[in-house]
């Protein structure tokens, strides 16, 4: 009895020991930070090796053609310059060369590149921005993740580069690239957002390559016709009123003197009729 009971053990000890390790084996979404002590006695992350990194894409920037859409010329030199960065070593609340967290390595960026001024945490950037669906992603977008815990809100921030890649600080291995679909990021996804400071409405400058929308014409008008006013007939002067006749004083004391005398010599004459 006590070595069958034994075997029992045994083979229930094994059978433990085979899920245990199966199970180990499955995918997961647990992180497993290596970290060093650093100068000071700061705890750093281990520099990144090129282990379990993927490469940028090689293919021109793309983005949209519409108001809304990231500025190719200002995305390629985000791009530029994150790849920069690739292999500074991950620091809690980092923003400089000797160390980087996520959302101190995306606001240094911005600001060094764009001149835009973004949160400091991961979760105000999410707030910053406007959503974008996963499927309308573009270079120069944000992509959110869950922090040490899935489901527990935004935590981590990657700068979106195309072809399902980021350029983000890993607490493991620094700043690097990684496929947003690898299985760690892909069960931890929480949304994308742009930036609405590098789009093309918020620059007011038009995307390469699109043409100005044509101008409405406006009807052509016949030339006005200019109709000459009928020439005005000549206003005949007003007649200037006649003068009085004036006759000169001696001559009419003379005229009178001499119808006097006819009167006094011949009174019944016609000459009085007349003067009457």
């Amino acid at each position: 009895m006590p070595v069958v009971y034994l075997c029992r053990v045994k083979n229930r000890l094994l059978i433990l020991f085979m899920v245990v390790m199966g199970v180990a084996s499955l995918p997961s979404c647990h992180s497993h930070r290596t970290v060093a002590r650093g100068a000071h006695g700061r705890v750093t992350a281990v520099r990144p090796s090129s282990n379990g990194t993927v490469e940028l894409p090689s293919h021109q920037v793309v983005t949209g053609s519409g108001a809304d859409s990231n500025d190719a010329e200002i995305v390629a030199r985000l791009i530029e310059g994150a790849r920069t960065w690739l292999g500074t070593p991950y620091r809690y609340g980092g923003t400089d060369r000797d160390g980087v967290d996520c959302s101190g390595f995306v606001q240094r960026l911005f600001a060094d590149v764009a001149a835009v001024s973004l949160p400091r945490n991961s979760a105000r950037q999410a707030e910053d921005c406007r959503p974008v669906a996963r499927n309308g992603l573009q270079p120069g977008d944000l992509v959110f993740f869950n922090g040490s815990r899935v489901g527990g809100g935004v935590g981590h921030v990657g700068l979106y580069v195309g072809d399902q890649r980021m350029i983000h600080a890993s607490t493991s291995r620094g700043v690097i690239v990684s496929d947003i679909n690898a299985d760690y990021y892909a069960c931890r996804y929480c949304g994308g957002g742009r930036v609405a400071a590098i789009t093309y409405g918020a620059r007011g400058k038009k995307p390469k390559g699109t043409k100005a929308a044509p101008q409405p014409q406006q009807p052509e008008l016949p030339a006005p016709v200019v109709i000459p006013a009928p020439a005005s007939a000549p206003v005949a002067a007003a007649p200037a009123p006649a003068q009085p006749r004036v006759v000169p004083h001696a001559i009419s004391a003379r005229v009178d003197s001499a119808f006097a005398v006819l009167r006094m010599a011949e009174p019944d004459s016609i000459c009085s009729d007349w003067m009457d």
